[in-house]
């Protein structure tokens, strides 16, 4: 090997210090380090680029590749988010299944991705995964989205049909939980305005007012609702407070509508109409309604037909509400609003409940209609066992007994019917103990697990002398009515000409205990 420039020869020496010096290059440890001599230096340059050029040569190749698939990724994603945004679920229910899995595996999804694709599992009539997902997708909600994720899911379970007693009550609570917020205004409110709803039909004052107090101060609707409420609550002591706070509520109401007619010649909406004249019933000026608004646009003929309708329903409903109504006052208000051409269910039932309840005079009006109701042949199963039943929760047991066999004459398949007037057959004179067992059975062939004609029969059958079977049925039905006084008052009587006088004195203890039903004197021996 020669050297350019150079006629010296590597002696043997060299070479050998060369090699001693890669060997002990080769030979050290991380903490040794390398020799700080030329030959190690240019050792160490030629081995970091041996070693390191291929590996960074790797992650290069390694890192262009994936962002190749990012964007890749990126790209297909998007076009099957276009994709996604113009399929409509309920004309193309299995393309928008489709593109939904596929995406919501992808990307995450937004709140209106999630019910489109619910959407799209009910218009393929998947009704019930489409509600277990809707339940498996609330717990990936972040927290920041979960309360209107909670309302939306609420709405849904409101319009699914059928609707059961199930899909209502979580969605009470679904509606109730997303109250914790955030919410949107118009969500919020549309929750309250629901649960409050229902607060009133169950008859929860208190919890309709919390529910709305919120919305009052915006909402001057709201605001006289919650006056009404407390108003009906109280009617009977009148107080001052709550009509100087419809007075007050009046004045803003009625200077809110004077402003918008002024400023954008906005007539008031009937909604207003009606709350004004709310207020002035509160006051007890409701007589002064078409004066006090004189400085108001004024209503249509139309409008006023209404208001003064309304002011009528009005003036029902807080003297029914009194703890003893004035017939006087009610009677013949009510009787205008049933022979109206139209009016709603609630004023039929209102008036059968006023002529069940309250002891109303022969030629009372709102007697006279709820009795030609119920002598009409076209009347309907429901206004009739609303009667029976209220007939004989009021102890009116030879008037009950009358309605529930007109309603088997127009449905012999009525479970309540049938079970009921059995049961009337073997409390009240005139008995009959083979009539009331003939209901029974058939009443269970067409509902054999109810529990409550089970419970009939077995009273028929202890009458009929037949005791053992009917302990047994009593003592089947004792779990599901556990504070019911007939049955252990029968048992105890079983027990007692069985000869088991423990078991006998134990159902005595209990019947003692328990409250008699009206009645009770009738039918308490076997």
């Amino acid at each position: 090997m020669s050297y350019e420039g150079s006629n010296r020869q590597p002696s043997a020496t060299g070479s050998r210090k060369l090699i001693d010096e890669i060997r002990k290059v080769m030979n050290s440890s991380p903490e040794d380090g390398i020799p700080l001599t030329l030959p190690g230096i240019a050792i160490s340059i030629l081995m970091w680029l041996t070693f390191s050029t291929p590996a960074l040569l790797f992650f290069w190749l390694v890192a262009a590749t994936a962002s190749g698939e990012t964007e890749s990724r990126k790209r297909a994603d998007d076009e099957l988010s276009a994709e996604w945004a113009e399929i409509d679920a309920s004309k193309n229910p299995s393309e928008a299944l489709l593109t939904g899995r596929r995406l919501i595996l992808r990307r995450p999804f937004e709140i209106e991705d999630y019910f489109r694709l619910y959407d799209a599992y009910r218009a393929k009539d998947q009704e019930g995964y489409a509600l277990r997902s809707l339940a498996a997708w609330e717990s990936v909600q972040p927290a920041a989205k979960l309360a209107e994720y909670r309302f939306r899911y609420a709405e849904k379970l409101i319009e699914f049909e059928p609707r059961t007693a199930k899909h209502i009550a979580l969605a009470v609570t679904k509606f109730e939980q997303s109250l914790a917020g955030p919410l949107k205004n118009d969500q919020e409110k549309k929750a309250r305005f629901v649960l409050a709803s229902r607060a009133r039909t169950f008859n929860q004052p208190d919890k309709f007012q919390e529910l709305l107090t919120p919305l009052a101060a915006d909402d001057p609707g709201v605001a006289t609702d919650l006056l009404w409420s407390q108003w009906i609550r109280a009617i009977d002591e009148q107080p001052s407070r709550i009509r100087a706070s419809a007075a007050e509520t009046f004045e803003k109401l009625k200077t809110n509508i004077f402003r918008k007619s002024s400023d954008r010649l906005d007539k008031p909406t009937d909604d207003e109409y009606l709350q004004l004249a709310a207020l002035l019933t509160i006051m007890g000026r409701q007589a002064d309604y078409f004066d006090e608004i004189r400085l108001l646009p004024s209503p249509t003929e139309a409008q006023k037909t209404q208001i003064r309708e309304r002011i009528e329903e009005l003036e029902v409903l807080a003297e029914i509400s009194r703890k003893s109504p004035r017939k006087e006052i009610f009677s013949p208000l009510l009787a205008r609003i049933l022979n109206r051409k139209e009016f709603a269910k609630s004023w039929s039932d209102i008036a059968v409940t006023l002529w069940a309840t309250q002891n109303l005079s022969v030629i009372d009006p709102v007697r006279l209609w709820v009795q030609n109701r119920l002598e009409s042949q076209d009347l309907d199963i429901e206004f009739l066992m609303k009667a029976s039943v209220l007939c004989h929760s009021n102890q009116k047991w030879p008037e009950a007994r009358k309605l529930y066999e007109k309603i088997l004459e127009r449905n012999p398949d009525n479970v309540v019917a049938l079970n009921n007037l059995a049961a009337m057959y073997y409390r009240f004179p005139p008995r009959n103990l083979d009539k009331a067992l003939e209901l029974c059975d058939r009443a269970l062939k067409l509902s054999s697990n109810d529990i409550g004609v089970q419970e009939t029969k077995a009273q028929v059958l202890a009458r009929m002398g037949k005791i053992e079977e009917a302990r047994v049925l009593l003592e089947l039905s004792l779990p599901k009515f556990p504070k019911e006084w007939n049955i252990h008052n029968s048992l105890s009587q079983i027990y007692e000409r069985q000869g088991n006088s423990t078991q006998a004195a134990f159902h005595a203890k209990r019947a003692k205990e328990l409250k008699r039903p009206p009645g009770a004197e009738q039918y308490e021996k076997l």
